[in-house]
């Protein structure tokens, strides 16, 4: 047993959260677990769920009273008689004192009489509802009125779905488990309709019949059409359930399309507006833990290429923001939430009353029951008795987590701070006004130790208004659950924000709160107005609320009205066969069976797309690049505005190389524009070296591709080629190339050569050595961009790529070297780089830089002083080369890797790290050591997603772009002043489907559109008025003019179809050309220059033409 010390309550006494003594509240409900033989985790996962906590006032004294739930002890109603004191009135109000496994407690009026009745779930027995006589007695009529559902009950839910003015019930069923073992099934959860007050099983007809392991359920109205919609949180295989209210009586599961991962051992959820946008997210958590010891003793990964893995599914919280229109983003290592161990309730509420929501996740085991080294000794031991087993698992106590909002899409851990630094081991927890002084206070039910009740004194200290809101609702639904409010404040100098709620009581895991809003206003001095939006969008407004009060707002009958409007968004998607019908077709290969530790793939590199009139016609056709053993494609462009493929039979012939860089360009000084296509890719060893050789074709002049005759020189068939860019680096007025080296097949983190080809017409030659002797061997090259960095009207050079620092490399004269000023200042941005792109962001007369990066949407969070790391050499002497990323946690060192790839790839560490414990607690240098002689080592200090501000004489100054881009890894890029103020903007798109197998894949992107003000500052749009969604892996990005007012914009997304967009321009803004590979300077409507570069390939793998927008009142002063 674990009596909570009376040391704990007294200290913090400055804490905002004051943990409450049971002497004094008279609180003593302990859930005691007693382990046998026949009750234990071996035999019944559920053993370790633990009890729920339900808070409501049940005899209408206007203070909210408490219920628990335990599995081996009788439940408890206690009554909140004021001043922080409760008394147990179990017995006397109609609760039976004996014991059941029971699970979530809910409070709500089911038979609309106004009072709160009880329904509680029960595993393996009939649940239980009890009817409230008004005065706080209960009586049990589950089976009267149809709710004796008997099965693996974990948590019922209450809702109108059906918008007939009662409460309908959702009962999430779990599975059954013996021997240790779940079953692959588990049991569909149930959906009983209210029909008069006798609820039916309507499970199936509405669409309700999935078979998982279901331990939570949250409802929210997540597309803002006044419909409830239900997220279900599932354990072990089974996928997480997102089920869309159709408004017909049915629903539908969106999960699969829609949310691109899911926690794989998802516990608990809820739904709430984590950035008052007016759209509902959604967390849901698992059991990643974040310190290293207990993630390597406590894990296992899957087989990543295994058929029965899903990779959609993973261990880790999820927090999947809401973006519209269905489409969400999960932020969760983003926002600081992503790795809480043994997680349960988890829900988001203000408590600190700053206008923002926090979240709090609680966490605990009774015991490690997953211990890697006890899994692994219990295996070899068969027997039919487990106590022996049980008793061998330790005791396991763990603090609980509590994340203040910080806006900006930022979680903080600050339970310490806010005095949440008790260990324990804890199920169910909810919010509560408990004493009605305007702020929420929290109660946790835990195993083996009393409940614990948290007082907070946000109000007592005066931080931050409130307003509270009770609903009034229509019909039986008396509590106006379903309903979704929007307040709307003003501050001392009358900025206005809103702050959006909806009324549902089930929380978290196993817990109910109170049927009352809180929403807490920050420095707000005034409720400008509050609107209600109940079930179907019934809009009722309410005018200048007093803050600081509690509200009681009874249903008005009115007419339907929309949450928000649908405005036009500033790009259209085109349809395939409206613009390009194309589909990149990525052929299957397991980059890690060719090397065990690789820290990513190195095969999903493509498509590149490179964007030209090669034909001749006026029309700017397209060239996109195939995988291995998929051809290279022309597709030339329609008077209409759509494409059609000519076939190339050059192409085809080399269809089994892998195209990575693509750039059209006139290599023959004949008036037409050639393609070379750079060869590279990770599936092919070096003994096929014919296909790393690069290709150059030449064009006839009407579209129609020939292998050139022109010679290599030397042959390029040793480089496994990334990015090709041109530019006159001589100025002889031909272009010449950079070839960037990607990677050494089966030998990464080997450096490949990257070269400097000259143009000399009839053949291209490599002058590295002579011209560029720096670039030989600068890295593994992802991007690269000539453009005149320093402004003397010659092409300098910009080199990107993994592990490595954006490189500049000064033109003088035709030599090419690095500039000393941008490496020792750039040194610290060392990253894992994809594109570069230049644009006077600032409106200055030079051109600044747009760098992707891998974003910080991650596990891994390098610094300066705790960078990522890669360690490569053959550690143990076998002739194959070990690579061992490496990351901080907690100041110390330690590999990325868990213990069996590890010690699949170096087996002689087994000898020295015989258990998961003693691997798990070992430090980088306990393992290698500190001698690093021989080894190969790389860093990355800084994942942001950046620009750099060119100040002249070659000085950079890094800025980050906007949250939204961090998402994902950034790929495609375009600057463009898409809505022609003068001011650049940026458009990226990205996702990776490709990391180790310890983050499984960064999708977290939908394409970001950035306005920028001309000063350096961008605003991200949301994508329902940018109308970009880029959810799958986006790679290549071309703009091409489609009429005066118009231009489109081409994507190239790996393994599936391309997408186009149209972009119509505002009155008096116009396309206008400029000369590929040449500049030119505007002068905007307010004085300032803007310069203007036209690159022969920019981003990522992608060639835009020479075209640009042009801002009404604007003017070219230079072409």
């Amino acid at each position: 047993m674990l009596l909570l010390p009376c040391l704990l309550w007294a200290d913090g006494n400055r804490k905002q959260f004051r943990l409450q003594s049971p002497d004094s509240t008279g609180i003593t409900f302990f859930n005691r677990l007693i382990e046998t033989e026949d009750f234990n985790y071996a035999r019944q996962f559920f053993v370790y769920l633990g009890g729920g906590v339900a808070v409501g006032d049940v005899n209408g004294d206007k203070l909210p009273d408490l219920f628990f739930t335990g599995m081996q002890v009788p439940n408890a109603l206690y009554i909140n008689k004021g001043n922080w004191k409760f008394e147990n009135v179990s017995k006397s109000a109609g609760f039976p004192d004996t014991a059941a496994i029971c699970f979530t407690p809910s409070f709500i009026d089911i038979d609309g009489d106004n009072d709160l009745d009880l329904y509680v779930c029960r595993f393996n027995e009939p649940n239980h509802l009890y009817i409230n006589d008004g005065t706080g007695i209960f009586t049990e009529k589950a089976k009267e009125m149809g709710l004796a559902f008997e099965g693996k009950s974990v948590q019922a839910v209450f809702f109108d779905y059906d918008h007939d003015n009662d409460l309908d019930c959702y009962i999430a069923q779990n599975g059954f488990t013996a021997g240790g073992y779940a079953q692959i099934d588990g049991y569909s959860d149930k959906l009983f309709r209210n029909d008069g007050g006798f609820f039916v099983d309507v499970s199936k007809q509405a669409g309700i019949e999935d078979d998982r392991y279901a331990l939570s359920v949250s409802l929210g109205d997540i597309n803002n059409d006044g419909w409830t919609d239900i997220f279900v949180a599932n354990d072990f295989e089974a996928r997480d359930l997102l089920y869309v209210n159709n408004k017909n009586g049915t629903f539908t599961d969106i999960a699969p399309a829609k949310l691109r991962h899911t926690s794989h051992f998802s516990m608990g959820s809820d739904i709430a507006d984590i950035n008052n946008d007016g759209w509902m997210d959604i967390l849901s958590v698992d059991m990643m833990p974040h310190e290293h010891e207990r993630r390597m003793t406590q894990m296992t990964i899957p087989k990543v290429f295994s058929p029965y893995f899903d990779s959609t599914s993973m261990t880790r919280n999820v927090l999947q923001l809401n973006c519209g229109d269905l489409n969400f983003c999960d932020i969760g290592y983003l926002s600081g939430i992503a790795e809480t161990d043994w997680s349960w309730s988890s829900w988001i509420a203000d408590l600190d009353n700053d206008g923002l929501q926090d979240m709090c996740i609680v966490n605990g085991i009774n015991r490690d029951a997953i211990d890697m080294d006890l899994a692994s000794y219990a295996v070899k031991k068969k027997t039919d008795k487990f106590m022996w087993l049980i008793n061998s698992m330790p005791k396991t106590r763990l603090r609980n987590y509590m994340f203040r909002n910080k806006g900006n899409l930022q979680f903080q851990d600050i339970s310490d701070a806010w005095g949440f630094s008790e260990k324990l081991s804890t199920n169910g927890a909810i919010y509560a006004d408990l004493d009605n002084d305007g702020d929420l206070d929290v109660l946790l039910n835990n195993i083996d130790s009393t409940m614990a009740v948290y007082r907070n004194y946000v109000a007592e200290n005066k931080s931050g208004s409130f307003v509270k809101i009770a609903l009034k609702g229509p019909g039986k639904n008396t509590k106006g659950l379903g309903a979704k409010i929007e307040v709307i404040t003003k501050d001392s100098k009358g900025k206005e924000a809103r702050h959006f709620r909806e009324m549902h009581v089930n929380r978290g895991f196993l817990s109910c709160t109170e049927p009352i809003i809180h929403v807490g206003l920050g420095n707000a001095v005034a409720i400008k107005e509050i609107n209600i939006y109940w079930p179907g969008n019934v809009k009722q407004q309410i005018q200048k609320a007093q803050i600081n009060t509690q509200l009681n707002i009874e249903y008005v009958a009115g007419k339907e009205s929309p949450q928000y409007i649908k405005t036009k968004p500033l790009f259209e998607m085109l349809k395939p066969e409206a613009s390009l019908n194309y589909v990149h077709k990525e052929n299957q290969y397991d980059d890690f069976y060719q090397q065990r530790l690789l820290p990513h793939r190195l095969s999903i590199n493509g498509p590149a797309i490179a964007a030209g009139d090669v034909n001749a016609d006026g029309l700017t056709d397209l060239v996109i690049g195939g995988s291995h053993e998929g051809k290279t494609m022309l597709f030339l462009r329609n008077a209409n505005g759509t494409f059609s493929e000519k076939t190339q039979s050059a192409f085809a012939v080399d269809s089994r190389c892998e195209d990575q860089g693509i750039i059209l360009f006139d290599s023959d000084s004949d008036g037409d524009l050639d393609c070379y296509v750079s060869s590279g890719g990770n599936e092919t060893v070096q003994e096929d070296r014919e296909l790393f050789q690069d290709r150059l074709y030449i064009n006839d002049g009407s579209g129609n591709f020939t292998k050139a005759v022109h010679s290599f020189a030397p042959p390029l068939d040793t480089i496994s080629s990334s990015c090709i860019v041109g530019g006159d680096v001589d100025g002889d007025g031909d272009i010449d190339l950079f070839v960037g080296g990607r990677n050494v097949p089966g030998q990464y983190p080997e450096i490949p050569q990257s070269i400097i080809l000259r143009n000399d017409v009839t053949s291209l030659v490599d002058i590295t050595k002579e011209k560029a002797p720096e670039l030989e061997k600068i890295g593994m090259i992802t991007s690269a961009l000539w453009t005149d960095a320093d402004n003397d009207d010659d092409l300098d050079l910009w080199v990107v790529g993994e592990w490595m620092a954006p490189r500049l490399f000064i033109n003088n004269n035709g030599y090419l070297a690095e500039s000393t000023i941008a490496k020792t200042e750039l040194e610290g941005l060392s990253g894992q780089y994809h594109s570069i792109a230049a644009a006077d962001i600032d409106n200055d007369g030079d051109m600044d830089y747009v760098l992707g990066n891998l974003g910080k949407n991650t596990r891994y969070k390098p610094t300066r002083q705790e960078p990522i790391e890669l360690y490569a050499k053959d550690y143990d002497e076998n002739g194959s080369m070990d690579l061992i990323m490496t990351y901080f946690n907690f100041g110390k060192k330690y590999p990325v890797r868990m213990r069996a790839p590890l010690y699949a790839q170096i087996p002689t560490l087994t000898r020295r790290f015989q258990t998961y414990h003693q691997y798990g607690s070992a430090t980088f240098e306990d393992i290698f050591g500190a001698d690093l002689m021989g080894t190969k080592q790389l860093k990355a200090y800084d994942y942001e997603t950046m620009w750099l501000e060119n100040r002249g004489g070659e000085h950079f100054v890094k800025h980050a772009l906007p949250i939204e881009t961090q998402f994902s890894p950034v790929y495609g890029i375009l600057c463009e002043d898409f809505n022609a103020d003068g001011a650049m903007d940026i458009m990226t798109i990205g996702n990776f489907n490709g990391p180790d197998p310890e983050m499984f894949r960064y999708d977290n992107s939908l394409g970001c559109v950035m306005l920028g003000n001309g000063a350096g500052e961008f605003t991200a749009l949301p994508s329902l008025q940018s109308g970009i969604v880029v959810p799958k892996d986006g790679r290549s990005m071309v703009m091409m003019k489609h009429d005066q007012q118009s231009c489109d914009i081409i994507m190239g997304v790996n393994s599936q179809a391309a997408q186009a967009y149209r972009l119509t321009l505002p009155k008096g803004a116009a396309i206008q050309n400029g000369k590929p590979g040449g500049s030119l300077m505007v002068q905007l409507k307010n004085g300032k220059k803007q310069k203007k570069e036209f690159p022969f390939g920019s981003g990522y793998y992608s060639q835009s033409p020479g075209i640009f927008i042009l801002p009404k009142d604007a003017k070219v002063l230079q072409k």
